[in-house]
Formats: structure tokens, sequence, C-alpha cells
């Protein structure tokens, strides 16, 4: 089973990691405020023209803080370009040198530039020379 972590709350975000879990692999979202009560209280609900889903609020690995979160295999990042300086505090603990991959959901080609903040704001052990970004480009 592969471990993912959902970093946004931005509906395509969780609606790949809802179908992710579905699909039997470990999904850990994570989520603030209000959003976090509302999961944790409601679970959550989709719907699709490819078949609604659901989590139950019992099933549902939401956290608050990434502190709270477990090493995966890979992290999808849906934030704003404005966020990108932020993203390597968030990131960082979840990476596994051996097997994490990042996957950027972000308006605009950043893959590089997160790669060196990544770097920048950690040791040799925690991002490997082999340290890559998948993206995909929205708007």
């Amino acid at each position: 089973m592969v471990q993912v972590r959902i970093q946004s709350v931005r509906r395509i975000i969780l609606y790949y990691g809802a179908r992710l879990w579905e699909a039997g692999h470990g999904v850990q979202f994570l989520f603030r405020g209000e959003n976090l009560h509302q999961v944790r209280q409601h679970g959550l609900n989709g719907t699709s023209i490819a078949g609604d889903m659901y989590i139950s609020s019992d099933e549902m690995q939401a956290f608050e803080s990434f502190k709270d979160m477990e090493t995966v295999d890979w992290v999808l990042v849906a934030l704003k370009s404005s966020s990108l300086d932020a993203i390597p505090q968030l990131i960082l603990p979840l990476l596994d040198p051996e097997r994490s991959r990042i996957l950027l959901v972000m308006n605009g080609m950043i893959d590089d530039a997160l790669i060196q903040l990544l770097r920048a704001a950690s040791d040799d052990t925690t991002t490997p020379g082999h340290l890559h970004c998948c993206h995909s480009v929205l708007g």
C-alpha cells in the first residue's frame, strides 16, 4: 500500500486523495480550522460523474499539523505559488530520502524553485541528490 499525504483543501486534490483512499492507499489529509472540525465530525463526501465517494470520520486520517503525520511515499501539494517559501517547512518532516516523491498541482512551473528551497532548508540526509518533483500546470 502506498502512503500519501494531501497538503491542501483545494477540491482537485481532495478528489484525488479520496480516489487514492478508495483504491486502498493510506492517505493523510492536512486541514486547518473549521475544515478540520468538519471532516473529523462528518467525514469527507465527494460527488463526481465517475461515481460518488465517502470517507467516514472514523476512517479519515485528518491532521492539523504535519508534525503528527508519518513519512510518506507521495506528498501532493496544491497551494498557491505565493506559498512556495512555506512548503519546505510543511513537507520536509514527511519525506523519506529513499522513497518519497512530491507532486505539485500549482499554477506555474515552480518545481526547480521548490527543489532549491528544499535543499536549502534541509541537511543532506533529508533531501538526496536525486530529489525530483512532478508537476501539473493549472490555469
